[in-house]
């Protein structure tokens, strides 16, 4: 019986999914959200804080990591699950994300160094890691329709464990 499966493949997967694990361990983050009541015009000045604490895992076999999240923008909470891969076939990282709003966005995500950008039709972030691997620093931006891009938030998260 002739074998079809790809070694290479697996093993290429495998070093993709490694990158993840600048994200493993226990955060804290601290910035600005720009959403509530934010005005094209000026949109910096709906600025409340923004305080988490954040997770991200490996599932058991190291395919997917799990990243959770309790947060706080102003008095709003904002409490959620996100799912980061590879998808071998795409040859790209993708995440599946869930918050306790009912948004639930697929985005497809690129890393190029230390910079990962993790994008869908109306919101995107470039992610900065520091050369550490202590501090991430966020920098979201969201659009209504197909309008502008606006800020969304930005905050630095702090390694904690």
């Amino acid at each position: 019986m002739e074998n079809n499966y790809d070694n290479s493949k697996q093993l290429n997967q495998q070093e993709m999914l490694k990158q993840l694990d600048v994200f493993v361990g226990k955060w804290h983050a601290e910035g600005k959200s720009y959403a509530d009541g934010q005005q094209k015009d000026n949109p910096l000045a709906s600025a409340v804080p923004w305080i988490s604490d954040e997770t991200y895992e490996w599932l058991p076999g190291n395919f997917f990591l799990l990243h959770r999240w309790n947060a706080k923008a102003g008095v709003r909470e904002f409490i959620g699950t996100e799912i980061i891969g590879y998808d071998k076939k795409e040859g790209s990282f993708f995440t599946h994300f869930f918050d306790n709003s009912g948004f639930n966005p697929n985005y497809k995500a690129t890393v190029d160094g230390n910079v990962w950008k993790f994008t869908e039709p109306s919101s995107r972030v470039k992610l900065t890691v520091d050369d550490d691997k202590n501090k991430m620093t966020f920098n979201w931006e969201w659009r209504q329709e197909d309008n502008d891009w606006l800020p969304l938030c930005d905050r630095v998260a702090t390694r904690i464990q």
